[in-house]
Formats: C-alpha cells, structure tokens, sequence
C-alpha cells in the first residue's frame, strides 16, 4: 500500500463515448496484466461492436464498492439518456434488454475500460419519460449494469 498518487490538474469528469456487443457475440476477451488492457476484444465471424448514443452531458460510468460478508464486490452502471420515441427506438430498446453485454466506454479524459465478460455481460434496462409539460426533452434514460468480484481494467495508453 501506499498513498494516493498526485493527480494532473486535467480531471474531466463524465464519458465521452461507448460501443457495445452482446456477450455471446464475442470469441476471446483480451488478457491483461494488473488493470492494463494490451489487446482488443475478438468478435465472433461476421459479429461487431455497435455503436452507443448519448446526450451530452448525460453518459456516466459508476463503480460501486459493496461490502458482504463474503467479500467485496462491484455495482457497474453506465447510464445515459437517447432522446426521441419512436416505433424504432423503442423496439431497439426492448431488444438490447434480451441480451448481456460488453461495454467499451471512453471517459472526457481519454481513458477507455472494457466492461462485462463472455460469463458475466451487463444487463440492459430503459425507461422512457414523456416529460410532463412542453419543453421537456422525451426520450429513454437508459443503463447498462452488472455485478462483479472486481473492478474494470483500462486499456494501455
């Protein structure tokens, strides 16, 4: 153990972006060593990573500790908000809560994590709010989540 490292003053929070893939679209998850990522995620044939969308200022990564009295684990959530409501919309949203999934997410900072496994992919859950008076955006807060016995690695710089 030691103390906590001196931070640079670029700390900027939320994330940028995130591609997803159903868990059992995936062949191999990469290895790692430590928290490091050294290589990417190999899809099954003819199987890709789709592309996530949120509105600004609304995608969060959260990792959570709990503690039990059979150790530690992690609640993971990547939450975030698609604006709209439609017939196409709405049936992506019911369909992607059929799956498991894998995330690869990008923070404002650069940084990139790779969450869920081919045994343990994260849940999808959406819930849409027409909003109560004109002027409120409608759409679908959404979010990605699981349980896990550790926390996500990143990838190598």
């Amino acid at each position: 153990m030691q103390g906590f490292p001196v931070t640079t003053l670029r700390n900027i929070g939320g994330m940028k972006q995130f591609n997803f893939i159903p868990n059992e679209h995936v062949g191999s998850l990469p290895f790692y060593t430590g928290k490091l990522i050294e290589s990417a995620v190999t899809p099954l044939g003819g199987k890709t990573w789709f592309t996530g969308y949120s509105t600004f200022q609304k995608l969060l990564w959260r990792e959570e500790e709990q503690l039990s009295e059979h150790g530690n684990f992690y609640q993971q959530t990547l939450s975030g908000f698609v604006p709209w409501h439609d017939d196409v919309l709405q049936e992506l949203m019911e369909e992607m809560s059929g799956y498991r999934h894998i995330i690869d997410a990008y923070n404002n900072n650069g940084k990139r994590i790779l969450a869920g496994t081919i045994e343990n992919g994260l849940r999808f859950s959406a819930t849409f709010d027409s909003g109560a008076v004109p002027g409120v955006v409608k759409g679908y807060a959404f979010r990605f989540f699981t349980e896990s016995g550790e926390r996500v690695p990143f990838y190598e710089p």
